[in-house]
């Protein structure tokens, strides 16, 4: 037996049962082939040899010559072991086909020709195979299998563990992990040792297409399901692509892994991915991602309370380094498509956005954007920034404040206050995962129905609106200027889902502000003089003009207070909210005890006094009409009722507002040597007033 014959038989230790044997040995000169053997084998083992495949369970019939023979497949739940290429046996139920050998001038040539198989999936196929008689000379293989009808979850058995690391491995393993329909095709060609081909001297390429997979593309991120994934690993290349599917319930366009060069150990994996859909899936999926647990810009952009409505896109880049699978590089960009935001405070909402924000691993880096805010088109710019104490992320904004915009978002009491509208400019500071804000306006255009000098807030120059003066991870505090004579601050405490508004004091007058131990909203007013003639038409009639429900506490201290053309001195009064309008108590020169303002359309005011004493006329003998009609319901007890510096005893008084004036259901004064009782109606028509008693 030829030396290079019996060297493969020898690695190749084949064994099995042989049946029918027949040989002939013709020791003629001129005989064709002086050796002639033909055979039926039966479950035949071969060892792997090399690069050559071994095999199990291996039959069909065998017809071999001194320098030629044939193999006639016909094997049933073999297998093929290629331990080099493959790291489990590969099952064949059945395997069909004929191979042909020959002894030629320098080499011997292996032909197979319609092998079919049937296992892990049905394949096709035919393949060439050279082996030189020189051993310095590399073996040829030219070889195409195509198969279908493969399981995604056996896929890890055609990994060709000889091109890939072990973590790679690993990941692979954890890569798909389902899908049906599998099919593709096995192609090498060219010379086995220079594989794999990096010279591009030959062809490697194993590819495989999958229905309905579930690709896990990063460990930590949420997979892609009901994926149409084509796999394929060409010479020293490899790469995986998703063309559809789903995250979440995003639409995907593409995700691919790509490794140029799966033996180079430096060389990192990359993947992108490009996916459409709801803008609430997309910040699901950053959220169930491991960005939040390992940045703390993230982690607070990612925090619950923010969150997303409408189209929007997603289009992402991550590098995966050597020896840091779990630490990827990422270059993103999230895309509005007309999409919302609802900030977790004070439930304020973006609308309409179109733009985008581009992001790494550790936050936002660049972005911009335009979008509706209290109903008006807002700018906004976003850019990440080195600040003196690490990262920061700086958003830029500017549009215009409207009257309509604001009294939709904080209540319709809001515009019997406001009107008209004032461009503003501000910045959010994100630093070290907190927030930093200023708002800033001449408030040029907005004016209030409050009476002079809080009615116009325009300033000479832009001038601060809010501005944060504390932040941590619970509270944030805002100081706030409306104009140049009102001051305040705003607290909101993150309750661990959103940002709430917590409490706040906004002063009139006064540059002393302090937040009050309540929730809600205090607003104060201070003044050394003030005419209350157009406070008390303000709120006359209603009880509490529209104010919005999170005012709850209303104050006010004057040193010289004038009303109706009377002198009523320092004054002092204290409302709280309560269930029915307000309440609270008034102190001064010429009143003190309770108040009531009962809201309404027949509101009223009520009075609880220890004593009241009428104001004093501003000037003797000079009246100032007082119209009737512009009176509210008031109803006064007062234990001690003076005029002047006479003392008339204790009043109960009611006047209930009409359309045409004042109608005194009663007027009572009391002292223990005197009663007297009055009722009558004050009115006012075509400008003549009278009084009847």
């Amino acid at each position: 037996m030829p030396q290079q014959v019996r060297f493969y038989l020898d690695g190749l230790n084949p064994s099995g049962s042989i049946d029918d044997l027949s040989i002939k040995w013709d020791r003629r000169a001129d005989a064709e082939s002086k050796f002639f053997l033909k055979s039926r084998l039966s479950n035949i083992v071969v060892n792997n040899f090399g690069k050559l495949p071994g095999v199990t369970g291996l039959s069909g019939h065998l017809v071999l010559a001194e320098s030629r023979g044939e193999f006639h497949l016909n094997t049933r739940n073999g297998s093929i072991n290629l331990p080099r290429v493959f790291r489990e046996k590969i099952p064949v139920r059945r395997l069909l086909g004929q191979i042909h050998w020959q002894k030629k001038e320098d080499h011997w040539e292996i032909a197979a020709q319609d092998i079919r198989a049937a296992g892990d999936a049905t394949a096709r196929g035919n393949f060439l195979l050279r082996l030189p008689f020189d051993r310095d000379i590399s073996p040829y293989l030219k070889l195409r299998f195509d198969f279908t009808g493969a399981n995604g979850a056996t896929a890890r058995r055609y990994y060709p563990i000889n091109r890939m690391r072990p973590k790679l491995l690993a990941w692979l393993d954890k890569s798909v992990v389902s899908g049906y329909g599998v099919k593709g095709h096995v192609v090498f060609e060219g010379e086995t040792r220079k594989f794999p081909f990096r010279d591009g001297s030959g062809t490697f390429e194993v590819q495989a297409d999958i229905k309905d997979a579930v690709f896990n593309y990063l460990d930590g991120w949420t997979p892609v399901t009901g994926a149409e994934v084509n796999l394929l690993f060409r010479g020293p290349e490899m790469l995986i692509t998703a063309h559809s599917g789903w995250i979440d319930n995003l639409a995907i366009r593409d995700v691919v892994v790509r490794k140029s060069d799966l033996k180079n150990r430096q060389q990192p994996v990359k993947v992108s991915m490009r996916a459409t859909g709801p803008a609430e899936s997309v910040l699901a999926v950053l959220r169930a991602s491991p960005m939040p647990t390992r940045s703390e810009a993230w982690k607070r952009f990612l925090a619950p309370g923010l969150e997303t409505r409408g189209p929007a896109a997603l289009n992402m880049q991550l590098t995966i380094l050597p020896g840091r699978p779990t630490e990827p590089r990422i270059l993103g960009e999230y895309r509005f498509n007309g999409s919302q935001i609802e900030l977790p405070v004070a439930d304020f909402r973006l609308k309409d956005i179109y733009g985008g924000i581009r992001f790494n691993e550790k936050g936002i880096t660049e972005g911009k954007f335009a979008a509706s805010f209290l109903g008006e088109q807002t700018e906004i710019d976003v850019a990440g920034k080195q600040g003196a104490d690490g990262p920061q992320t700086v958003f830029r904004a500017k549009g215009e404040l409207t009257a309509k915009g604001l009294a939709a978002h904080f209540g319709g009491g809001l515009e019997k206050f406001l009107s008209g509208r004032a461009s503003w400019d501000g910045e959010l500071v994100i630093a070290g995962g907190q927030p930093g804000f200023f708002m800033r306006s001449d408030l040029a255009g907005l004016r209030t129905i409050l009476p002079e000098p809080y009615r116009d807030l325009a300033t000479e120059k832009p001038e601060i609106l809010l501005e944060t003066v504390e932040s941590n991870a619970r509270q944030h505090r805002i100081r706030v200027q409306l104009g140049p004579n009102s001051f305040g601050l705003l607290d909101f405490i993150n309750d661990g889902l959103r940002w709430q508004f917590d409490g706040g004091h906004v002063a009139l007058g006064d540059t002393r502000v302090q937040v009050p131990t309540h929730d809600g909203l205090h607003v104060s007013l201070t003044a050394k003089q003030l005419s209350g003639d157009p406070w008390a038409t303000l709120f006359s009639g209603s009880g509490d003009a529209g104010i919005p429900d999170f005012v709850r506490q209303l104050s006010a201290t004057v040193d010289a207070l004038e009303v109706y053309g009377r002198r009523v001195g320092k004054f002092s009064i204290d409302l709280m909210r309560q269930p029915d309008g307000w309440a609270g108590a008034v102190d001064g020169d010429t009143m003190e005890g309770k108040i009531k303002l009962v809201a309404g359309k027949d509101g009223r005011i009520d009075l609880d006094l220890n004593r009241l004493r009428l104001p004093e006329e501003l000037q003797v003998g000079r009246k100032t009409r007082l119209d009737p009609r512009v009176l509210p319901t008031l109803a006064v007890k007062s234990k001690k009722f003076e005029i002047g510096k006479a003392d008339l005893g204790a009043l109960d008084f009611w006047g209930a507002h009409t359309d045409i004036g004042w109608k005194i259901l009663h007027l009572n004064l009391e002292r223990p040597e005197m009663r007297l009782f009055a009722d009558g109606s004050w009115y006012s028509i075509v400008g003549n007033d009278s009084v009847e008693m």
